[in-house]
């Protein structure tokens, strides 16, 4: 099939599956009620919230801006930044485009070599995915009493399937990492197991990769920080909407938002433009689950509107950068000092 032609298809099917799972989540919305809690909301909340945003994106760009600098290229901050919006704006219409797009720009403006800054951008995006895996699992541990619900029923017998294949996965788990262990060299002659040991070892020289950086424990300060950002950005926004808001002294909402923002992380990394859809489900997924109100058709309106208002939010202050970024950094590739 034509690369042009499979690009084409997978991007329609994104379009598709987006829409699709953005008419899921919001198939038995009250417009009534959602209505009545907009016009109820504190939006000086989101707007605080969004300045969490902002600054999270400026710490990815100073991080950014570290690792070109130990490349040999030195860019200013506001040109990393205007780069890194750019990326944003593009991936809201084109899924993972962003990061070559930013590239090119940065290639135009300063003419950083596009492999050099793909390089940077390839061991960024590596250090983010094992954030966002550290991050879930520590999820897992803050969402215990959730957990130990569904463990204890399945323990007692009362779900036979769930428990069956539990104990199916960790031993067929068990049997496949031994039998690997045992036959690892005879498995490294299957070209598609050589090729999956050769990526992993890949993304581990690119993580490590971050120890000839002249500071890394400041490149670890700042990706530390922008998942913060990330963290207090949700909570923040929480306090937009009244209902959210009084559940503060009966329910941990900072806790909540730090499962809220793994839990929506994840449908942001989808393949689908803007994560329109997915993330909309992963935070409605959250509410419901979490029994964040005691009747779940409560927690499921309350996530559809927080859903829709944070995402909108945070779609429209990239939209806004990746413009003004995009600008910049045409203005100086044309002025060039």
């Amino acid at each position: 099939m034509n690369s042009k032609l499979a690009a084409s298809l997978k991007y329609i099917i994104g379009i598709g599956l987006g829409i699709f799972l953005f008419y899921y989540a919001f198939r038995d919305t009250s417009v009534s009620k959602l209505q009545t809690y907009f016009e109820s909301a504190s939006w000086g909340w989101l707007a605080f919230s969004m300045g969490f945003s902002v600054l999270s994106h400026l710490i990815r760009s100073l991080r950014w801006q570290m690792q070109l600098q130990a490349a040999g290229y030195k860019v200013s901050a506001l040109t990393a930044f205007s780069a890194v919006m750019f990326n944003y704006l593009v991936n809201f219409a084109f899924p993972r485009a962003g990061e070559v797009a930013r590239c090119t720009a940065l290639y135009q403006s300063d003419k950083v070599p596009v492999t050099i800054s793909i390089g940077t951008v390839f061991t960024e995006r590596l250090i983010d995915v094992l954030m966002l895996g550290i991050l879930f699992v520590i999820s897992f541990f803050l969402a215990t009493p959730q957990l130990m619900d569904f463990w204890h029923t399945i323990s007692q017998g009362k779900n036979e399937g769930p428990n069956f294949l539990l104990w199916g996965a960790v031993i067929t788990g068990v049997v496949v990492a031994v039998i690997g262990w045992v036959f690892r060299k005879k498995m490294m002659e299957i070209p598609v197991v050589r090729k999956i040991y050769e990526f992993g070892m890949q993304m581990l020289e690119s993580v490590l990769s971050i120890r000839k950086l002249k500071k890394p424990g400041l490149f670890i300060f700042y990706t530390l920080m922008i998942w913060t950002c990330y963290w207090m950005m949700m909570y923040v926004g929480l306090f937009c909407f009244a209902p959210i808001a009084e559940l503060s002294g009966t329910t941990n909402l900072l806790r909540f938002a730090f499962i809220g923002t793994v839990i929506g992380s994840v449908g942001m990394a989808l393949p689908i433009p803007g994560g329109i859809g997915p993330y909309h489900n992963a935070i409605i997924f959250a509410f419901v689950a979490f029994h964040l109100f005691p009747d779940d058709g409560m927690s499921r309106t309350m996530g559809q509107t927080f859903a829709f208002a944070f995402h909108t939010a945070q779609m429209l202050i990239m939209i806004a950068g990746g413009i003004l970024g995009y600008v910049y950094l045409l203005s100086k590739n044309r002025n060039p000092k």
